[in-house]
């Protein structure tokens, strides 16, 4: 990879981890497309790691906030969804899964516009993998 990709990388992958840090998502939706036009190749592990980091910052900035049994039911759904997500990553071509992604994101900011906002439960917690705010 070329740096003039890297340094225009670079730039949506920062504010998706300030829009992941501040409302505690989004660093997949708002950076894979870019990834994925640049090099499909290094998703979904880019995202994995570089979402490591910025939740383990958060994590250790606001430790007073820490909510361990939320976190529990959504890590019980996103372990496994990660691994799905990485077995789909290997099983499609870098070209279904430019479109995929794509497709994904595009749903989930129609979704969002109509103002659906599902109630939190723990099965909804466990399928999104995400605990409450």
């Amino acid at each position: 990879m070329a740096t003039t990709e890297l340094i225009l990388l670079s730039i949506p992958i920062f504010f998706a981890a300030c829009l992941q840090g501040s409302i505690g998502f989004g660093m997949g939706m708002a950076a894979a497309p870019f990834i994925a036009i640049v090099d499909p190749e290094l998703l979904p592990v880019s995202i994995i790691l570089l979402a490591i980091v910025v939740s383990g910052v958060v994590m250790l900035l606001d430790r007073s906030g820490l909510d361990f049994r939320g976190a529990g039911w959504a890590l019980a759904g996103r372990v496994p969804g990660s691994l799905a997500g990485a077995g789909l990553v290997a099983v499609m071509s870098s070209a279904l899964l430019s479109w995929f992604v794509a497709a994904t994101v595009l749903v989930g900011v129609l979704v969002s516009l109509r103002g659906w906002a599902p109630r939190v439960t723990r099965t909804s917690q466990v399928i999104a993998g995400r605990s409450p705010d």
